[in-house]
């Protein structure tokens, strides 16, 4: 019983180490770098979303929109309801990055009205519309 405790404690404790040194990689845009940390974290813990996310968000800053997508699938397999309107909202961008904007507005749509990001959920859906009517 104390064994399995201390495996928890350290998986948890490379989770936070190697997201943490992810997340300086990120905000230093060394995007690769930040991925094998993120990578790293997820591999501690195979249930936080969160490090999905940020893989995630680093491929779309790699503009792998594709990788992106199947990253923040992932992730919203895994989320939390609290997660899930992030998630759904940076699945629209990569979905709309990559030209498939009727799936982004099916995504954006998903974002709850009132949440922290609805706005800008809501902007991007009458751009991803506005490109579905003029046909690109």
């Amino acid at each position: 019983m104390r064994e399995a405790a201390a495996n928890l404690e350290a998986d948890h404790r490379r989770n936070v180490v190697a997201y943490s040194r992810g997340d300086e990689y990120f905000r230093a845009g060394r995007f690769r770098d930040a991925i094998a940390f993120f990578r790293e974290a997820f591999d501690a813990d195979p249930q936080d979303s969160m490090c999905l996310l940020a893989i995630g968000n680093c491929w779309s800053e790699l503009r792998k929109f594709k990788r992106a997508e199947a990253s923040f699938r992932q992730a919203l397999s895994l989320a939390t309801e609290l997660e899930v309107p992030a998630l759904t909202f940076n699945l629209g961008n990569a979905l709309y990055d990559q030209g498939r904007y009727s799936e982004a507005v099916t995504a954006y749509s998903q974002v709850p009205r009132g949440h922290a990001i609805w706005q800008a959920s809501s902007r991007n859906i009458q751009l991803a519309q506005q490109h579905l009517a003029h046909g690109s």
